[in-house]
């Protein structure tokens, strides 16, 4: 058995969902698995940044959180964050290099899952059961592309997913530069890349499976079977 101090893990079940913290009454097999946090910020206030790195490290004080700066304003770092200085990629002319880039830094924590939260996003208790799966979060319909998508806020992926997106390069490829199929508008720019699309697009081309995750909310509402919320916004 691992030992006790390494606190950024659980004992899970290999289910199609973990369970944590729970002894399996089917006598499952256990395994030690890992995960850490990513946030990508752009141009948010302080406050909203550090609202959101809170909220995780009241809930998860000892796991790692990656803050990637995608070309923004100098921000004090929270404590206990690695900060990554990145430039501005989240527009179509870069085509997929934004997705690309968080493969490569998700792949950096050395765990077995990545959670990708945006500032907006906060977590308000433990993760109880989390996908065994290579793609999950909130699943819905997407016309634009003619597949479905998970939304952002909070999203996990396997390590072993992001480590061949971003060996083989997937996101790389020119199907993504200036295509607007994969834009959308954000604070009046028209030129955005949608994460959500071109990640979707990009995973279903490769055969990745996407798996919904019960736990996650994208909508800023108090409901206790949710660990998350998002679209929430500190005042000013």
């Amino acid at each position: 058995m691992p030992s006790s101090s390494i606190s950024s893990a659980f004992w899970c079940h290999v289910n199609p969902l973990i369970i944590f913290g729970f002894e399996s009454r089917w006598g499952h097999q256990k395994y030690y698995m890992t995960f850490g946090f990513i946030i990508v910020i752009y141009d948010e206030p302080q406050k909203q940044i550090d609202a959101c790195v809170r909220s995780v490290r009241n809930v998860y004080p000892d796991k790692q959180i990656i803050l990637i700066s995608d070309g923004g304003p100098d921000i004090v770092v929270p404590d206990g964050c690695r900060f990554i200085r990145g430039e501005h990629l989240k527009e179509l002319r870069f085509g997929g290099a934004w997705v690309h880039r968080l493969c490569e830094v998700g792949l950096t924590l050395n765990t077995d899952k990545v959670i990708k939260i945006d500032p907006d996003t906060r977590v308000v208790r433990p993760f109880r059961e989390m996908p065994d799966a290579d793609y999950f979060g909130e699943l819905m319909g997407n016309n634009k592309i003619g597949v479905n998508i998970i939304r952002g806020g909070c999203k996990g992926y396997s390590s072993r997913v992001l480590r061949q997106a971003f060996v083989e390069k997937w996101f790389l490829d020119s199907v993504f530069v200036n295509n607007d199929i994969f834009s959308y508008k954000k604070r009046g720019r028209s030129n955005a890349l949608s994460e959500d699309q071109a990640t979707a697009w990009g995973f279903f081309k490769h055969g990745v499976s996407f798996t919904c995750w019960p736990e996650i909310m994208n909508e800023n509402f108090n409901i206790p079977r949710f660990a998350t919320k998002h679209r929430v916004f500190e005042p000013s």
